[in-house]
């Protein structure tokens, strides 16, 4: 299935067609196609999933600001625990319990800057995050903004869950 690309119509034979497509999280399309004619079709995600994994996002960029702020890890059902991010940030919180000095990460802002769906159903958002990350040592207070470009995949099976996340 090519759920991320683009569809190609040609050569259609005599007649006028009504072409209907409806896959999952995609944009229904829904339009005549006359004999002759040659039609290009590129799937859009649906505002709605959109909306709903841009929450399932935040809800995980809210939980790592916690726990590292806070330096305890709290429940969360929006990541796939086996996929390794959960251990990633049990980690951080672990190593920074040892540190002699203290971090204190602020989300500034996150957009969307792409959306596209794979064809293992996974949606990919493309998010520019903004972090205002404040270091305190004995030397003093550092402050710096952090601007990353991560790549979140959330499953779509039964519920929407992140599995991967790569940084650009």
């Amino acid at each position: 299935p090519n759920r991320n690309g683009e569809v190609y119509v040609k050569k259609i034979p005599n007649s006028v067609y009504n072409v209907r497509i409806c896959i999952g999280e995609i944009v229904d399309f829904n339009q005549r196609v006359a004999a002759g004619q040659d039609i290009t079709i590129t799937p859009n995600i649906k505002p709605e999933v959109i909306k709903k994994c841009s929450d399932i996002v935040n809800e995980y960029i809210n939980f790592r600001q916690d726990s590292i702020n806070n330096l305890d890890i709290k429940e969360i059902n929006c990541i796939d625990k086996s996929s390794g991010i959960y251990k990633e940030v049990i980690d951080e919180v672990e190593w920074l319990k040892k540190a002699d000095y203290k971090i204190n990460k602020s989300i500034v802002e996150s957009n969307i800057i792409d959306s596209s769906i794979n064809d293992s159903d996974q949606i990919i958002l493309k998010i520019r995050e903004r972090w205002d990350i404040k270091i305190t040592s004995e030397a003093g207070v550092s402050e710096k903004i952090d601007d990353i470009l991560n790549v979140y995949y959330i499953n779509t099976n039964d519920n929407y869950v992140i599995s991967q996340i790569k940084t650009k």
